[in-house]
């Protein structure tokens, strides 16, 4: 039809070419060729005609004519020729007898144009009446190429035509056959008479295997296909055949029919029939079944008016029937259509659709209304079971009732009452189905009057955790849907959209939202809303949301931009406004966030905050500018471009740091900047505060890391993140990371004149100095400390900085001494190592060997004194709080304490701790040496101790009297405050009796014990003074609660404790023997296994004697008197 368009425009270009020279219609060719470029041209259109002749003689040509849109060339037509008789121009006729062309492209369809909507009356149908006859013996084309954006593949075909129209009479024949491809063949015979209203039609299309109209509607295997339309007869008294076959096998069948009315209105008369089982695949088969028959037989009045009496269309699967009656207007008088759609068997039905699969068990539909019996109409659709991929639904139900009214006038209305319910709702996306629920209800009362908006005055949905009301109004097309709208959203908790945030969100919600929106993207809407105890699982941001937060947001849209009026957010604890304008060269938004206390949302960071600013865009830019003040009278601000080629600069300046960093006092101060340099942003910071701090950050930061920081700081800078541990020193580092994870960091840190504090532990580390060299994914640590008792140690080894840290660390001890005043001092050597990873797992073991330790049991007991109820503290604020977990008095932490001890990282220990002597433990009367060694294993959840420190010599001293220690132990069970066990034998009058002191060191327990059994009192009495308790003085009973008061921890420390201590001894003795004679006994350990004392009597006799070690279980001694006698032994002990 291009060919045929092009030609006749042509023709009436070139009529008046009889009446020019032939010298200048020579001339003229050019010009022609244009002026059909302007003719055929137009919007989005684009004619070109190249060599074209022979306008005005008998046969003209064309070389070459290409059509192109804004997308392109889409058509393309070479070897044109058209042979004609110009003379029948002066006589009304076009009479062409050759209209042919080498070649036709169709590379694509146009892009679509603008389109008018169809009128909605009947025009009937007639042919054309033309002011000329026109006629075409032969209407051909060699080749069609069909472009496969069309039909989904490239299709070449040849066309053979002719054509005439004359009179209100007209005839057409067409004959089309395929030059690629599988044969393929379509024909076309029609003719038309306007007077008698008489049509003779007769299509055909016959394909082989695997053709265009088996592959354009998806025919499984591809079969043969055979179409015939065949109808002859005046329009009201016409008939027709349709017969479809597939592989010579008849598909459907059926027959169309007219017939004029004596009002001048047409019955129609449609009946097809058939099994199309086959034209479907395989899994939609059973939805059709054998017999599919279509039935509709109606009446379109003279007017426009439409009564379609009847209506059928079933499968196997689906039965749907009704009437439908409209009237001149387009308004209905009559519907009664319903239908089902489920399978005899009572299996799931799958839909014949296009997508994911489609099943439902069941479907109802039903839809009444009778303008002779009222206005009233109802209707109701159920589906049960529906499943597609991504959905699915146990059922659903729409109901609904109203009226219909068509005035004379022919302005009609209708109103109408929907109500909706889903059951057992889901969908794939399991995040949307928890905020959608899967039980939903909802309502909407709507109203439509001819030529007026839609009034939705009523709209409800309601599901699990939230509810939606209010109204709208939708004007019609010529107001772009112009919606204006009132609607409520509340949620008592909104932790319903948890899943679909992403973030743990709660607190209720009410929001209003009004205003109006069009579908051209204008709006002009007011948001308003309050929410209280919102949580949105932000850490930093839920402390500033608790209580009563209030939500106002005014903005329009129009084509001048975007204008926000109003926004603000009032928080309890912050405050957000904001306002501006946008549009697409120019805008700005001026904002004021305030932070009523920043210890909100940072910790140990008190006081409030604010920042204001200024977003624009200018010249394509976006730029921004703030300014603010923080807590400690710091002030910071940023400026610069955000887009494109982004550059920012930013400063901080705090005049003093001392409210944040106990002990330092000064101002800190960092400025630098950000830029993009092709595509990486690189930044270059510098940082000054106080005892010398300076630092440098150069290089990229994003996407790709590329970073050295240089520097050094004063360690105490970090006591406020370790509290209540403190540290000092200085820290330099010059470090480069080539990544986001720590094994891309490489370079060094030196640490000097450190100094570590562990309140906890009782451990204080002086003298810290070493370096940690970062290189290949791992730091090699070596550091060196010294504690203030005496001794070193020193931290060496590789820690791998990866998945759980590895390492391999060594921890020399060298005369290390640590002290618990009320406890314990003790000198250790040896090393303990770490190997595995430090997350947990890793190995803890080592040989440790005890120079010598004292242990002392306080002479009162360390937790004597009453427990301090526990206190809440309620409303604490945070200095409050932070101050509560730098001294342990975290009660939540508490409460959860042991659990977290248990449940933390495991780490298996294998650590041998040797003592062979010198390991002495005094207070409360007792004086004794002890060694041994222990071994601890097991985890540190649950350490295993093997062995102990076991009693060398010993004894215990009550109201003047002395007994040697018969056993004794100490053993650790867990920390430092060791386990003791001594046992004093004596005999008495009545038997045997027993002292024995057990328990922690910091609280050890004393009971007595008899042989026979009496009461410890009595068992006190006999020790002491050899008689019953009965029988002793008021003085002895003073002396008996004296001891007693000794043994429980009551007495302060004696003065031979005090003598030995002044003396630098090891052990100073007052004894008596038998015969009441006193003597003083002194001794002092030579050297780790020789011990020797000195005896002094006041009758003046004297004793000197000597013990060696000389392994751990032989001993040598030998004792010198005054009086001359001597004494050598060797002894062999072995302990049990």
């Amino acid at each position: 039809m291009t060919v045929l368009r092009f030609w006749i425009t042509a023709i009436a270009l070139c009529f008046g070419g009889f009446l020019t020279p032939v010298a200048a219609q020579e001339d003229d060719r050019g010009f022609i060729a244009g002026l059909l470029e302007d003719a055929l041209g137009g919007e989005g259109r684009t004619v070109r005609v190249e060599g074209f002749s022979g306008a005005l003689s008998a046969t003209a040509r064309i070389d070459r004519v290409t059509i192109a849109d804004p997308d392109g060339i889409w058509l393309t037509l070479e070897g044109a020729q058209m042979t004609w008789n110009r003379s029948a121009l002066l006589s009304g006729r076009i009479e062409i007898e050759t209209l042919s062309a080498q070649s036709i492209t169709l590379a694509r369809l146009p892009a679509a144009g603008p389109s008018e909507t169809p009128s909605a009356e009947a025009t009937g149908f007639s042919l054309p009446e033309l002011p000329v006859s026109v006629n075409i013996d032969r209407l051909a084309a060699d080749r069609i190429t069909l472009g496969a954006p069309i039909l989904g593949q490239e299709v070449a075909f040849d066309l053979e035509a002719s054509a005439r129209l004359e009179g209100g009479e007209g005839e057409a024949r067409l004959r089309s056959e395929r030059l690629d491809g599988p044969e393929g063949l379509f024909e076309i015979e029609a003719a038309f008479e306007n007077a008698t209203e008489t049509l003779d039609l007769a299509i055909n299309l016959t394909e082989a295997p695997d053709g265009i109209a088996a592959r354009l509607i998806s025919i499984p295997g591809l079969p043969s296909v055979d179409l015939t339309i065949e109808g002859q007869g005046p329009l009201n008294d016409f008939g027709a055949e349709i017969d479809l076959a597939t592989d010579d096998t008849e598909r459907l069948s059926g027959t169309v029919r007219l017939e004029g009315t004596d009002t001048g209105g047409r019955q129609f008369d449609v009946d097809i029939s058939g099994d199309v089982t086959a034209l479907f695949a395989p899994q939609y088969r059973p939805f059709f079944g054998p017999n599919v028959a279509l039935v509709a037989r109606g009446e379109r009045a003279v007017d426009g008016a439409l009564d379609l009496g009847e209506f059928r269309l079933v499968t196997d699967a689906l039965r749907l029937r009704g009437a439908v009656a409209l009237n001149a207007e387009a308004w209905p008088e009559r519907i009664a259509i319903s239908g089902s759609m489920a399978r005899e068997d009572g299996q799931d039905v799958l839909l014949p659709i296009s997508g994911p699969e489609t099943t439902l068990r069941r479907a109802t539909f039903d839809l009444n209304f009778d303008a002779a019996q009222g206005e009233a109409w109802s209707g109701e659709m159920q589906v049960s079971d529906l499943a597609r991929d991504g959905i699915s639904l146990a059922q659903a139900v729409l109901s609904g009732a109203g009226n219909i009214r068509a005035n004379p006038d022919g302005i009609g209305s209708v109103n109408a009452d929907l109500d909706f319910r889903t059951d057992g709702l889901a969908l794939a996306d399991d995040a949307l189905s928890d905020a959608i629920g899967g039980d939903v209800t909802g309502r909407v009362v709507a109203s439509y009057v001819e030529d007026q908006p839609v009034e939705l005055s009523r709209i409800l949905l309601q599901g699990p955790g939230y509810g939606l009301a209010g109204s709208a109004e939708i004007s019609g097309l010529d107001a772009e849907f112009e919606t204006r709208f009132d609607l409520g959203f509340d949620s008592p908790d909104i932790r319903f959209l948890s899943t679909l945030a992403g973030q743990t969100l709660g607190g209720r919600l009410d929001v209003d939202i009004s205003g109006r929106a069009d579908a051209g993207g204008r709006f002009d809407v007011d948001v308003s809303g309050e929410a209280e105890q919102l949580q949105t699982g932000i850490a930093q941001l839920d402390p500033l949301l608790q209580g009563i937060t209030s939500l106002v947001i005014a903005a329009a849209r129009d084509e001048d931009g975007l204008q926000l009026d109003r926004l603000e957010i009032d928080a309890p604890r912050a405050d957000l406004t904001a306002q501006g304008s946008l549009s697409s060269e120019t805008g700005t938004l001026d904002y004021t966030l305030a932070l009523a206390e920043v210890g909100d949302i940072v910790d140990a960071v008190m006081g409030p905050a604010q920042l204001s600013g200024t977003l624009s865009l200018a010249d394509g830019a976006w730029r921004v500018r703030s300014t603010g003040q923080g807590p400690y009278r710091s002030d910071f601000a940023f400026q610069g471009r955000l887009a494109p080629e982004p550059i920012l600069t930013y400063e901080f300046a705090m005049p003093d740091i001392a409210p944040l960093v106990s002990g330092f006092s000064g101002p800190l101060r960092f400025s630098g900047r950000v830029r993009d340099e092709n595509g990486r942003f690189v930044t270059d910071t510098a940082l000054w505060g106080p005892a010398g701090t300076l630092a440098n950050v150069r290089g990229a930061v994003a996407p790709d890391i590329n970073v050295r920081l240089t520097g050094s700081a004063p360690m105490g800078l970090a006591s406020p993140f370790i509290a209540p541990r403190s540290i000092r020193g200085q820290l330099g580092f010059d470090l480069t990371a080539r990544g986001p994870s720590l094994s891309a960091v490489t370079g060094t840190a030196t640490v000097s004149e450190g100094v570590l504090v562990l309140p906890a532990e009782g451990i204080t580390l002086r003298d810290i100095a070493g370096q940690v060299a970062l290189s290949n994914g791992e730091a090699q640590i070596r550091i060196g400390a010294r504690p203030p008792q005496g001794g070193e140690l020193a931290v060496e080894g590789p820690v791998r900085l990866g998945n759980g840290y590895p390492a391999n660390i060594r921890i020399g001890l060298a005369g290390l001494t640590l002290e618990d005043p009320q406890l314990y001092r003790a000198v250790l050597d040896g090393f303990v190592t770490v190997a595995g990873p430090l997350t947990g797992g890793a190995r803890i073991g080592g040989d440790i060997e005890v120079g010598e330790m004292n242990i002392s049991v306080p002479s009162t007991s360390i937790g004597s004194l009453s427990d301090i109820p526990a206190i809440d503290h309620v409303g604490a604020a945070p200095a409050v709080r932070a101050s509560q977990a730098r001294a342990g008095l975290d009660t939540a932490a508490a409460a959860n304490g042991g659990a977290s001890a248990r449940a933390g990282p495991s780490f298996p220990l294998d650590l041998l701790i040797r003592a062979p002597a010198r390991i002495f433990v005094r207070g409360r009367g007792l004086d004794a040496e002890l060694g041994g060694q222990l071994r601890l294993t097991g985890t540190t959840n649950a350490p295993i101790s093997a062995g102990a420190f076991d009693l060398i010599r010993g004894r215990l001293d009550i109201l003047g009297q002395r007994f040697t220690l018969d056993e004794g132990r100490v053993s650790l069970q867990g920390d430092f405050d060791p386990f003791l066990t001594f046992v004093a034998t004596t005999d008495t009058e009545q038997g045997t009796a027993s002292v024995i002191i057990d328990g922690r060191a910091s609280d050890p327990q004393v009971r007595f014990e008899a042989s026979p059994p009496v009461p410890q009192d009595e068992v006190l009495a006999q020790i002491l003074f050899g008689r019953d308790l009965s029988q002793i003085s008021p003085f002895q009973a003073l002396q008996l609660a004296n001891a007693v008061a000794t043994l429980a921890g009551r007495n302060n420390a004696s003065v031979l404790s005090r003598l030995r201590e002044g003396f630098g001894l090891d052990d100073l003795d007052v004894q008596t023997d038998s015969d009441g004679n006193a003597a003083v006994r002194a001794g002092r350990y030579l050297s780790d296994n020789v011990y020797t004392d000195v005896t002094v009597g006041d009758s003046g006799s004297t004793g000197v004697s000597i013990n060696i070690d000389l392994t751990p279980n032989i001993t040598a001694r030998g004792e010198a008197q005054a009086d001359g006698d001597t004494s050598l032994g060797i002894f062999f002990e072995r302990d049990y």
